[in-house]
């Protein structure tokens, strides 16, 4: 009977330990974000632009990002959206989106892709945002996304001032 409750208090001490680590693994669970650049700038009606997408893993290696750009259509037209910097495999992706993967896996804070867009609107203000984003730990497959950062534009009509004319004698 000794030799079975020491077996038993010895499996519950196990059990307890091993619960604890996964607890703690789960706490510690790698987190990435996204961010587009410039986050703030005036932009004048009938001008393109382009906004770089990032990432961010800290030391997490990743090899995938998606994203889904989220805007109002009657201020912005997006005219392009691809994958560049060291996220060089394209994949298919929404009308707003793009999905870029790596074949060497990444760290730190990694250029993703980059969309254009064209100013709609002379006046008033805009967001871009995230409406989805999604990064991949390149050591577990499992989506590491945390918060997406996204970017305020103010738009302007520039101010055309006339050309003075020098009267000929």
């Amino acid at each position: 009977m000794r030799m079975t409750m020491n077996r038993y208090i010895k499996f519950v001490i196990l059990a307890v330990l091993a619960s604890t680590m996964v607890v703690r693994a789960s706490a510690y669970a790698a987190t990435a974000s996204m961010s587009l650049s410039p986050g703030t700038a005036s932009r004048a009606v009938g001008s393109t632009f382009s906004v770089s997408i990032y990432e961010n893993s800290g030391a997490e290696p990743v090899n995938v990002a998606e994203a889904t750009l989220a805007f109002n259509a009657s201020q912005l037209r997006l005219t392009g959206i691809s994958c560049s910097g060291s996220f060089e495999i394209a994949a298919p992706a929404g009308a707003n989106g793009l999905s870029c993967a790596t074949v060497n896996a990444k760290t730190g804070s990694q250029l993703v892709g980059t969309a254009t867009f064209k100013t709609l609107v002379g006046s008033g203000s805009g967001a871009v945002s995230f409406s989805g984003a999604h990064v991949y730990s390149a050591n577990t497959n499992s989506d590491i996304a945390g918060g997406t950062s996204g970017a305020n534009y103010t738009f302007i009509t520039p101010v055309v001032v006339p050309a003075e004319v020098t009267p000929t004698p």
